[in-house]
């Protein structure tokens, strides 16, 4: 039995003019696919595979809980359930966030850049 292949095909510009309108907005994977009549998964692949040969696609919002946390009440009740100091969580906190974004910079300096066009 053949693959059955998605018959809603979308050009490349299409995609990436979405893909960059979806970050704009704080949106995500979901919007792209229902803008686009795809599927989640799909578009999960596509930009994988653009990422892969060198296109930087936009950052999309991941959904979660993330976006929607208060950070210093979190950090309060850390504390508490801890019995660490409010401002050790804090400092703590900070540090994570400034590893994770140098992580994030490693990984974009060591993406495949894409060749010029000619």
């Amino acid at each position: 039995m053949a693959a059955v292949r998605n018959q809603n095909r979308v050009s490349r510009e299409d995609f990436m003019t979405v893909n960059v309108q979806a970050a704009s907005e704080g949106k995500g994977i979901k919007f792209i696919a229902e803008k686009l009549g795809l599927t989640p998964a799909y578009v999960a692949q596509k930009r994988t595979s653009l990422r892969k040969i060198g296109i930087a696609l936009p950052e999309l919002n991941r959904g979660g809980s993330a976006n929607k946390i208060d950070v210093g009440a979190a950090q309060a009740l850390l504390a508490k359930l801890t019995g660490k100091d409010e401002a050790v969580v804090k400092t703590e906190g900070e540090a994570l966030v400034a590893a994770a974004a140098e992580r994030a910079a490693e990984r974009a300096a060591a993406a495949p850049v894409a060749p010029e066009a000619k």
